[in-house]
């Protein structure tokens, strides 16, 4: 224990051995005696002990815990453990690569490893929801990690302690208490844990189906004996690498009965006053505690008092016993308040009956749909319905719910119409999502003497389809889901409906218009594993249009595919256009469309006749407007028929333009200022010489041309 904590007060020796080699490893004594000056004070017993030290050589691998205590075996009641490999007797980080290695051989450690006198680490945190194992630490040689590896394993079982926190014993009867812990490993023998008890006894340890169970036998209990028992798992002191991580204790309530008390009880001899029963028929038993033979009858009665067992009660032990099985088309479904009794009458004095009640409801469990059919790339809930009889409170707490699918899934649960809902949204499901999703509702933890009689549990079969509407032009076509329309088309054009996939006469395919009017009502063509739909649409603005598709059946299933349709033009607020030379100008172009577009809608791109300009496009009263500005460095040989065209984005595959979006502005470019005679004129008389032309001339020329184009004035006033 030279390890341990010790509180203060205590008397604690050291001993350093400095540098160990091989030769250190072995045992090292401790002996403490009184001082002899304390020749009155005695040591009772044995004050010594031994410490055996090894000394690590070469690299060594352990897998320790937070108090660095090497364990092998956790066995986890906690939700998590956090472990650390460490390679003692390391040169540098560099010598050895170190990573945790799960069950299958892949590395699942993220962290990097650390180095601190000699010593490599490795921690990571390990979950109940991981495998149990064996997990590995592996240290390979950086310089060649082919060579033999170090390794180090560990199991990590998911541990549960079971024990019913209430407990009934009749006075006088043998009354046996117990506790289970329930472990994913199979345990063969009651070696490796050890237990106690509060109150203190010597308990039956066994192991049933792979679980240890620790039994404390009541003996002839009387009412001294209502109170807790409590039961403790520690590992064997033998097993000093096996851990529990979490608390291993449960307190068990005694009630001892003295008088005479009635209770109703399932086949596991639970306590119940509600059933809810999916089953066709359930067996419950009435019990009468306390009493002696010939002391009470026992009968059972629905709620309106009518008596329906057929038996008579069974004593055994003090104990009363009577078994009824409860049908739930003959008995549950008609009794609407769901009431039965059982009632207990003294032979001698049946004015003073005892009676407990149960309530037994009819129940299903009832799926969205056993093959639910889904258009893929949209949100879809799936849900499972606990209806009964009855009307359950709308706080919703009596019940939970699990799913177990492809996805990790948190549902909702609300309370429709009195039953029991929950609901699991996938968001945004592909074909690839198809599965089972199974819903399983239980009773929730904190509903004391209810029970579920039957199978809640419900598997949906969901298979997610692709919806889509394409244009068809030529061989070539494109799935779309808005159209802008401009002018009149040059040729008929027509849109596809197709599901997919889909087997042959499973979907019915319509067009329907914005007033409901059905067209195309053949219901689609089936080709390679899809069906589509040919329509030709009026695009003249009367949209949307929506295709249907319907599954066949009793209970079908319609998914919807709209196809939005808007008349659009290009108008030019100017037609014929005017800048000149040097200036700079700007052409406008507007798409004007039925639909009020918003600065979000980024759909459309422009493209001008090429001269070297810009153009910034917005959004203006629900409009896209271009604005080309042109450049100074136009000459009147620039002007001309100048085009805008406005395109859709490629990243906006699903919108189409049909007809030709283009405007057209005639642009004249005029001369700027004086003309250049005259201009020219002015500098030669300025100045003398062809050498002052040529080399200053220019230069005045050039400035006084801009200045005049700008403001206007005259070659003479300038010059």
């Amino acid at each position: 224990g030279i390890n341990a904590e010790y509180g203060e007060g205590n008397c604690v020796t050291k001993y350093t051995v400095s540098s160990p080699s091989a030769e250190d490893s072995k045992d090292y004594s401790c002996t403490f005696n009184v001082a002899e000056e304390n020749a009155q004070v005695r040591i009772v017993g044995t004050a010594a002990a031994t410490v055996t030290l090894s000394v690590i050589t070469e690299p060594t691998m352990m897998i320790v815990d937070g108090s660095d205590t090497t364990v092998d075996t956790v066995y986890l009641i906690d939700e998590e453990v956090s472990l650390t490999c460490k390679l003692s007797t390391v040169t540098d980080i560099s010598q050895f690569t170190l990573e945790i290695q799960g069950e299958d051989g892949s590395k699942i450690s993220t962290e990097d490893a650390t180095f601190d006198n000699g010593i490599l680490s490795l921690s990571h945190t390990f979950t109940k929801a991981d495998s149990n194992g064996p997990f590995k630490c592996v240290a390979k040689l950086a310089s060649d990690p082919d060579l033999t590896s170090i390794e180090e394993q560990v199991h990590i079982w998911s541990t549960e302690l079971v024990a019913f926190a209430q407990e009934t014993a009749v006075a006088g009867q043998d009354k046996v208490l117990s506790c289970t812990l329930q472990t994913q490993n199979t345990l063969e023998d009651t070696d490796l844990f050890e237990v106690t008890w509060d109150p203190t006894t010597t308990p039956e340890n066994i192991i049933k189906e792979g679980n240890f169970v620790t039994k404390y036998t009541v003996s002839s209990p009387s009412a001294e004996d209502s109170k807790d028992y409590s039961c403790t798992f520690n590992v064997a002191e033998e097993n000093a690498q096996v851990r529990i991580v979490g608390t291993a204790a449960a307190t068990v309530t005694l009630s001892v009965i003295t008088e005479p008390t009635m209770m109703i009880v399932d086949g596991s001899d639970t306590t119940v006053d509600t059933v809810y029963l999916i089953d066709e028929e359930v067996s419950l038993t009435c019990k009468l505690l306390a009493v002696s033979n010939g002391q009470y009858t026992l009968a059972i009665h629905q709620g309106d008092d009518t008596k329906i067992s057929t038996e008579d009660g069974e004593f055994v032990g003090g104990i009363l016993s009577l078994s009824h099985t409860f049908s739930k088309s003959d008995q549950v479904q008609d009794n609407t308040d769901g009431m039965f009794k059982c009632i207990a009458t003294l032979t001698e004095d049946l004015t003073t009956p005892i009676e407990e009640q149960v309530h037994i409801w009819s129940t299903d469990i009832e799926g969205s749909a056993t093959a639910l059919l889904a258009r893929s790339g949209e949100d879809v809930t799936l849900s499972c319905t606990l209806s009964t009889q009855n009307t359950l409170p709308e706080d919703g707490t009596l019940f939970e719910a699990t799913w177990n699918s492809v996805a990790v899934a948190t549902p909702q649960n609300v309370i429709e119409d009195g039953n029991f809902v929950t609901k699991y949204t996938l968001s945004s499901p592909t074909t690839e999502d198809d599965g089972n999703y199974d819903c399983t509702i239980a009773v929730a933890s904190g509903a004391q003497n209810v029970k579920i009689v039957g199978s809640a549990e419900k598997t949906i079969a969901a298979e997610f389809y692709d919806l889509s509407i394409s244009m068809e032009e030529g061989e070539s076509s494109v799935v779309v889901d808005t159209l802008y329309v401009v002018g009149e088309l040059e040729a008929a054009m027509t849109a596809t409906c197709v599901v997919r996939p889909a087997l042959d006469g499973q979907f019915t395919l319509s067009w329907v218009n914005q007033e409901g009017d059905v067209g195309d009502t053949d219901g689609g063509t089936y080709a390679n594993g899809a069906i589509s739909l040919v329509h030709e649409v009026p695009f003249d603005g009367t949209g949307p249009y929506t295709c249907k598709a319907t599954t066949q059946g009793n209970n079908p299933f319609v998914m919807e595919q709209p196809l939005n349709s808007w008349t659009a033009e290009v108008k030019t607020p100017v037609r014929d256009a005017e800048s000149k030379e040097g200036e700079e100008g700007s052409l406008v172009c507007v798409l004007e469309t039925e639909n009020v577009l918003t600065t979000s809608d980024a759909v459309f791109s422009v493209a001008w006749t090429d001269m070297g300009g810009s153009s910034e496009e917005v959004v203006v009263e629900g409009n896209y407007k271009s604005t080309y500005t042109l450049p100074e460095t136009l000459k009147v040989e620039d002007g001309g028929a100048k085009k805008c065209t406005f395109n859709v984005k490629p990243s906006n595959e699903n919108v189409k333009i049909l007809g030709t979006a283009e405007g057209t502005i005639t642009l004249t470019i005029k001369k700027g200022g004086t003309s250049a005679g005259v201009i020219a004129g002015a500098v030669i008389g300025s100045f003398v010489g062809v050498a002052l032309i040529s080399a200053v001339g220019f230069i005045l020329y050039k400035k006084f041309f801009v200045t005049a184009a700008m403001s206007g004035g005259t070659a003479t006033s300038a010059v």
